[in-house]
Formats: C-alpha cells, structure tokens, sequence
C-alpha cells in the first residue's frame, strides 16, 4: 500500500473465483472507475506479443500454438494442476503483464492531471499473492470475502459445476490470506443489491476523501 494518497485513487480489488469481483469491478465502472483487469491483460498479451510468445512455445511446446497464435485452452491444460508449469507459466508472462499495467496506469494518471473524471482506478487482481511486485501502486487493497453457497451460485450462473469451482479454489488463496493481504473487506453474503449498496457505501467515502486531500 503507498504511503500518501495520490490521483487517481489507485484501488487492487481481489477476491477468489465467484466471489462476486468482476460484478463489483463493473459496478465501480459505473459509478465512475476506471477499470483494468489483470485477466484481460494477460489476454491481450498472449494474442499480440511475440516475445511473450516465443518464450511460450519454448517452453510448453508448439503444441500450445493454434494457426500461429497462442491457443490459451491448449495452455491452460499443460499447466493446471501442475505446480512447476504454472510457476513457470507466470516467470514468463507476469513481467509483460506488470509492465502493461504500469503502462496504462501512468496513461491514466497523465491524463488525471486535466480531467476530474479519472479519480479511480479498479485493477482486478485474482490472485493477490502474486502480484506483490506491482503491490506499491495500489493506495488500497479491496478483497471480497463471500460464504461457499454464494459463490457456489455466482459459480452456477457461470457455468463451473461444483466440481470445477473446487478445483479452481484449491489453486486460490483462502480467506484468511486475503484478510491478511487486504486493507478492506466487503462480505458479499447477501443479494447482489446489498452488495452494491456496500460498494457504492466504500466508494462514496474513497470519493470524499479524494476531494478533500486525506
């Protein structure tokens, strides 16, 4: 976490799969942030670079590759559930994806400097613990914290079985490292209009905050 409050407010959200992130990343989108998710970025960069690329296909193979480009279903089967290529997985992209992000959140606090309206930035981050080397930008860390049976419906509604949603909590960090990791929580244990009206209760007071220069 900074130590001073800078513009745009920068704000790490995290959470584990299904616990209601991406809907109050885009929620936050609505009421003003500007939102970057660390996800989409890994995607770009697996569509478009081609150093990324090249070191890819070194080391998993050309057998990830799809007429030319990264086939990230091919990618994703090498390296779950496989510790070694995971980490090896991320020793490779996760420096393009830090430098993409400071990239665009270096565009974005440029361009704070004529405009009001970028006051926040909403970086989702689904594994906390591995973004500590980027950990210095964010003024707050924002983790939801959400019971099995409300993830397991938000799993539902995308489509994982009880099964897949296992899985993929076993390669996540639990609960009580996100509170240890975190700054702020929000339980997201209810329906999802309380939950915005907890959002939008935080948002409110970042806001004022912001405006008054604390």
């Amino acid at each position: 976490m900074k130590s001073a409050l800078s513009t745009p407010y920068i704000v790490f959200l995290t959470g584990g799969i299904a616990s209601g992130k991406s809907l109050v990343g885009h929620y936050l989108e609505t009421l003003g942030a500007v939102r970057i998710d660390l996800d989409e970025l890994y995607h770009e960069i697996l569509a478009s670079d081609t150093l990324c690329r090249q070191q890819l296909v070194t080391s998993f193979g050309v057998e990830i590759l799809s007429q030319g480009t990264i086939d990230r279903q091919a990618l994703a089967h090498k390296v779950f559930g496989d510790s070694h290529a995971m980490a090896e997985l991320e020793r490779i992209t996760h420096p393009f994806i830090f430098c993409v992000l400071k990239s665009r959140i270096q565009e974005l606090c440029v361009c704070s400097k004529s405009s009001s309206s970028q006051r926040m930035i909403v970086v989702e981050v689904p594994l906390i613990n591995k973004v500590s080397e980027v950990s210095y930008l964010a003024d707050e860390i924002l983790a939801l914290i959400a019971p099995m049976k409300a993830r397991l419906r938000y799993a539902q509604v995308r489509g994982l079985s009880r099964e897949q949603m296992c899985a993929r909590m076993d390669a996540q960090v639990g609960n009580s490292l996100l509170c240890h990791k975190s700054d702020t929580l929000i339980l997201n244990a209810g329906s999802v209009s309380m939950l915005k009206h907890h959002v939008k209760a935080w948002y409110l007071s970042r806001m004022q905050r912001i405006g008054k220069g604390i």
